[in-house]
Parts: C-alpha cells; sequence; structure tokens
C-alpha cells in the first residue's frame, strides 16, 4: 500500500458531519438514543438532526431508528467541515444528548412530537 492509499484509509475512519431532517417535532430525550445527535425544531414543522456520526454503521443505525420510530425521512446531508448553517432554526429544543438539556416544553411531546421508551 502507498501513501496516498493510507492518507484516504485514515480519512474514511473520521468522524463525519450529517444532517438529517425528518417530519414533526421531535422530543429532545432521543437525543442519546440517537448517539448523541443535536435536534433542533425548525419553524417548518420538522427537526433537524445534526452532528459526527463515527462511521457507516453507526449512519444506518441512526436510520434504522428513524424507521423503528415511524417517522418520515425528509431529507440526509453530508455537511462539509466547517459548515454550521441553521437556517429556518426557531430557536427551541435544542439538545446535544448531555445532562443540561432543554425542554421543548413543559407538559412533555405535545402536537405529534416522539417521546423515547420507558425503562421500568
Amino acid at each position: 500500500m502507498n501513501g496516498a492509499d493510507m492518507s484516504t484509509e485514515k480519512n474514511q475512519f473520521a468522524p463525519t458531519k450529517y444532517r438529517i431532517k425528518i417530519e414533526g417535532h421531535l422530543d429532545q430525550k432521543w437525543a442519546n438514543w440517537l448517539h448523541g445527535l443535536r435536534i433542533v425544531h425548525k419553524c417548518d414543522g420538522t427537526t433537524t438532526l445534526s452532528g459526527d456520526v463515527p462511521d457507516q454503521t453507526a449512519l444506518h443505525s441512526i436510520l434504522r431508528k428513524i424507521r423503528d420510530l415511524n417517522l418520515v425521512l425528509v431529507s440526509i446531508q453530508r455537511e462539509e467541515k466547517g459548515s454550521e448553517r441553521n437556517p429556518g432554526d426557531c430557536g427551541h429544543s435544542v439538545s446535544r444528548g448531555d445532562n443540561k438539556q432543554r425542554r421543548a416544553s413543559k407538559g412533555g411531546a405535545k402536537g405529534g412530537e416522539k417521546r423515547p421508551p420507558r425503562s421500568d
């Protein structure tokens, strides 16, 4: 294997930023279950999931979970490094899957929001 092949091989294992758009507003509690992706509710009634995805296996896992929740996938976009655009953000229900999440509404899931399964 020559040097050019090695650099290509290294890059294919680097995390890649994705932006996934789904119909409806997804409750922020799903962030950890969706590999810690950032959840942003858009004014057009959609939700954008964005963040670094470590590899194609993780991407397919996220897409499977979206399917399992019976959510409608609007689009998926691979982001270029350094692009942090957020057109259409309403400024609410933003999370990164950590303990400092803000709730979209005090009453929980409303208006079509999906909530994670209870672990009783």
